[in-house]
């Protein structure tokens, strides 16, 4: 994993956090992600949970992988949710209002597929996550 991918990475599972991501950490069982620290000596420290067992698991970032869902999973729902907040009313004028609320209903969407867990950086195809369809984890 190169250097530009593990900060992509990063920020894309600092996003996730709250959602309770899962992760591939290589003991057979998916993980959930329950918080990161940042170890200037040692680099990035993420901490897992397993949800049976509820121990703690302490790994540097490197090789976990989150479960994700493809775009091409969304059902019907999610698309008509994505297209009615990103469907914005034609503007007479373009103000701090209408900017605000282009930012908003962007925003909203980008935290939608993170607490749906849909992988909208292409991280599946890259190689950086693992498809969670079929899997019945979230």
């Amino acid at each position: 994993m190169t250097q530009e991918e593990k900060e992509l990475l990063l920020k894309d599972l600092c996003a996730r956090l709250p959602y309770g991501v899962k992760c591939d950490i290589g003991y057979y069982n998916p993980y959930t992600l329950c918080r990161l620290n940042v170890d200037n000596e040692n680099g990035i420290i993420l901490y897992f949970t397993d949800d049976k067992d509820e121990f703690n698991v302490q790994l540097y970032l490197s090789d976990e992988k989150p479960y994700l869902f493809p775009l091409s999973s969304m059902d019907e729902e999610m698309k008509n949710f994505i297209k009615w907040k990103l469907t914005t009313p034609k503007y007479d004028s373009f103000d701090e209002e209408t900017l605000e609320d282009l930012i908003n209903n962007n925003v909203q969407v980008v935290h939608y597929c993170y607490e749906h867990h849909i992988d909208i950086n292409g991280f599946i195809e890259k190689g950086l996550a693992k498809d969670a369809t079929g899997l019945n984890i979230y």
